[in-house]
């Protein structure tokens, strides 16, 4: 590809599911095919409800700490079956919040190019084409927003 294709940088956020998976493969394959960077980014839900369950002494430090070193353990993971990903300078990343929230503001603090993101399959009326995070993304997402239908 030319090297003045429009995506220099993709971000492509990820909640470990198996939509997740998807949208790593397209994202490092895109990424690869046009020279561009991946940024692989996951947030931790601030709404969780019980994170003394983790710990009695810092309650909410020791979860988002925990959670975090699994985040990037199973990026780790997750990258080392990636075929694409040996070719791409790839960016782990894990923060905390609310995904709706933290992945636009992310996106534009770092200038993305391009997200990509697999919608899961939701129930109701609402979502009935798209899911929530996936559809609040491609709503607030200061850059174009690739969102993969579910597979089968």
């Amino acid at each position: 590809m030319s090297e003045h294709y429009p995506y220099r940088k993709i971000l492509i956020p990820v909640d470990f599911s198996e939509a997740s998976v998807q949208s790593l493969r397209h994202g490092l394959g895109l990424a690869s095919a046009v020279g561009a960077s991946a940024v692989v980014l996951t947030v931790i839900d601030t709404s969780f409800p019980y994170p003394d369950l983790y710990s009695l002494d810092d309650p909410q430090r020791d979860y988002f700490r925990v959670m975090r070193e699994r985040a990037f353990q199973r990026m780790e993971e997750w990258l080392r079956q990636q075929p694409d990903a040996a070719s791409v300078k790839v960016e782990k990343v894990v923060l905390r919040g609310r995904p709706a929230v933290e992945i636009p503001d992310f996106a534009a603090e770092i200038g993305a190019d391009l997200m990509i993101v697999a919608r899961h399959g939701s129930s109701g009326l609402r979502h009935a084409l798209m899911g929530h995070t996936a559809e609040s993304l491609a709503r607030s997402a200061p850059c174009p927003v690739l969102v993969l239908p579910p597979e089968e």
